[in-house]
């Protein structure tokens, strides 16, 4: 699975990303493929989009790893060739690999991770916010976006300080006092929702406290 990804690591976020890859799903003669701008830096996408493995090619894959069973050395290869580090006990079941779906997502977990990073970064909540200096750095290396880029300035002799200008999406004090009394003022049917206003600072102007179902509410 691992080789037939354009997966990357980030050198100053120390993750992986996907960021770019979506562009082999689309049809060969979209423009998007052409586009050395918007996506990866002077980067065209012309490749096919990755096989869809069977349960038995995968089996055929981490059939030679060690099974699951506490702390363990990563495999030869790991980063490089793939990404498995050990295989599930759930292999030994003689069904397994015939199962169209082997592995359940919790969506509202996942609804609730992507709700809070995103109006996080929005509303610019220190400590919070997923735009830091790692991300801006990172950005000048894969991605034009010359305006986002982090950017050296002189405060005196020896020292020299990293300015991060501020992101086109991140609200203004105004903008998030607005967003939060628009959030006090919601009403909703009896049950749909819990109380929102609850979930309010207005003196910092954030969200904090939301439940599952209150970001699934805000998603929809």
């Amino acid at each position: 699975m691992w080789r037939n990804t354009k997966l990357f690591r980030l050198k100053h976020g120390n993750k992986y990303c996907w960021f770019g890859c979506h562009r082999q799903f689309l049809p060969v003669d979209h423009m998007f493929r052409r586009n050395k701008s918007a996506f990866s830096k002077n980067k065209e996408d012309c490749s096919p989009p990755p096989p869809r493995l069977s349960g038995d090619d995968i089996w055929n894959r981490v059939l030679s790893l060690p099974q699951a069973s506490g702390h363990q050395e990563k495999v030869a290869g790991y980063g490089e060739l793939h990404n498995w580090s050990r295989r599930s006990i759930l292999w030994d079941l003689p069904y397994w690999c015939r199962l169209l779906i082997r592995h359940n997502l919790d969506f509202m977990h996942i609804e609730k991770n992507v709700f809070e990073q995103t109006i996080n970064t929005i509303m610019n909540v220190k400590g919070k916010s997923k735009d830091d200096i790692n991300s801006r750095k990172d950005l000048t290396t894969h991605y034009k976006r010359k305006r986002l880029h982090v950017q050296a300035t002189d405060s005196g002799d020896v020292d020299r300080r990293e300015v991060m200008p501020l992101a086109p999406y991140v609200l203004n004090k105004e903008q998030r006092k607005v967003l939060c009394n628009w959030v006090c003022d919601l009403k909703f049917l009896d049950g749909y929702a819990s109380n929102l206003s609850r979930c309010v600072d207005r003196t910092n102007g954030w969200l904090y406290g939301l439940k599952s179902h209150d970001c699934h509410v805000f998603m929809k």
